[in-house]
């Protein structure tokens, strides 16, 4: 019998202060978690005057559907002058990927 691969990911989103949302992930952002993220987090931008932060400083695997998932509205974010801020995964090998295409300064993030 072949083990069934279980992907977990938690999606916490909270209004912080009368400028700040955060959107907190913890677990994998990867292909299957991906779809998910992006709606919630298009959400954040969508039509925000607060600062979006998406704080991935408990993600523990990232692929490039899960990076696709932050970039795309981070994107959306900045071509409507929404101030949006991405806490990288403090694990090294769930960052790997960020660091490998540069998101982390191209969006001009804040890093860990």
């Amino acid at each position: 019998m072949t083990p069934t691969l279980q992907t977990a990911l938690h999606i916490d989103t909270a209004i912080e202060s009368e400028d700040r949302v955060v959107v907190r992930l913890s677990g994998q952002l990867v292909a299957r978690t991906a779809p998910e993220v992006r709606r919630i987090v298009d959400q954040a931008v969508a039509g925000s005057t607060r600062r979006v932060v998406i704080d991935l400083g408990d993600v523990t695997v990232v692929d490039t559907a899960g990076l696709m998932a932050i970039t795309a509205p981070a994107m959306t974010a900045r071509r409507s002058s929404v101030p949006l801020t991405i806490v990288p995964p403090s694990r090294p090998d769930a960052r790997t990927v960020l660091d490998r295409v540069g998101v982390v300064p191209m969006l001009n993030c804040t890093g860990r």
